[in-house]
């Protein structure tokens, strides 16, 4: 089975399965690839079963690093506000 058919299938009791063939392979990045999944495996489970996301929260996070980035570390605390919240409405 194809990994991306195994993320739209929506069955996660499949991915161990898919783990297993992976090793048998014998590819260095596959392998690697594999640890990466085991290491998280729930976190990895949930996003095949629910359509939940954490783009917004990711999204809106980069951009505050990004207008902290712009400032070169200096101003206060309540200029990186503003500067956010004005970025926010315009």
């Amino acid at each position: 089975m194809e990994f991306s058919a195994l993320l739209k299938g929506g069955c996660p009791d499949q991915l161990d399965t898919w783990i297993k063939d992976g090793r048998l392979i014998g590819r260095k990045r596959i392998d690697t690839f594999c640890n990466g999944l085991e290491k998280d495996i729930q976190a990895v489970k949930n996003a095949i079963t629910y359509d939940w996301t954490n783009g917004l929260v990711e999204g809106n996070v980069n951009r505050l690093k990004n207008k902290k980035r712009e400032m070169y570390g200096k101003g206060s605390f309540e200029l990186l506000r503003r500067k956010v919240c004005l970025s926010q409405t315009g």
